[in-house]
């Protein structure tokens, strides 16, 4: 239970572990997995290094979470992508992760942090509230028939 989350950015070895991690945890906690969501994972250089990031974290040169972001604006970016495999689940390993994403977004000068959620994701929803994310609304998504929490968060950029 000790095992030491290794985060570094995301390399091209890694792709077929970042799908295996998104697969797995989707299949976790929702009634259904969609292969369509998400497609960007499958290109991860092209979805987010050209202008966010990308960010794996490894237990004993195993990939266990993953999680990106991208510019919205000049001010904000989405976090996305956020996984924790199953396996490393209640650890601290999102906690871990958004922190290092966070420090990523704060030396890129970027002021304010948006994600969505699934509605049926309550752990997801209890994590962002507690990492200082605050919901600003629940919207329904008709292309993947679900309704999707969205927070935001401002970050102390001195």
């Amino acid at each position: 239970m000790g095992e030491q989350l290794a985060i570094r950015r995301y390399e091209p070895r890694d792709k077929n572990d970042v799908w295996r991690v998104h697969e797995r945890a989707f299949r976790a906690t929702l009634p259904q997995f969609f292969p369509a969501m998400n497609r960007d994972l499958r290109n991860v250089p092209d979805a987010y290094l050209a202008d966010g990031d990308f960010l794996v974290g490894e237990v004993e040169d195993e990939i266990a979470a993953i999680g990106g972001f991208v510019p919205v604006n000049e001010r904000t970016v989405e976090l996305k992508s956020l996984r924790i495999c199953p396996d490393h689940w209640r650890r601290g390993y999102g906690r871990a992760l958004i922190a290092a994403l966070e420090d990523r977004m704060r030396e890129q000068v970027y002021e304010r942090v948006v994600l969505y959620t699934s509605e049926d994701l309550a752990a997801s929803q209890s994590l962002y509230r507690n990492e200082g994310y605050r919901e600003t609304s629940r919207k329904w998504h008709a292309e993947i028939d679900m309704e999707m929490v969205h927070f935001e968060k401002l970050l102390c950029n001195g």
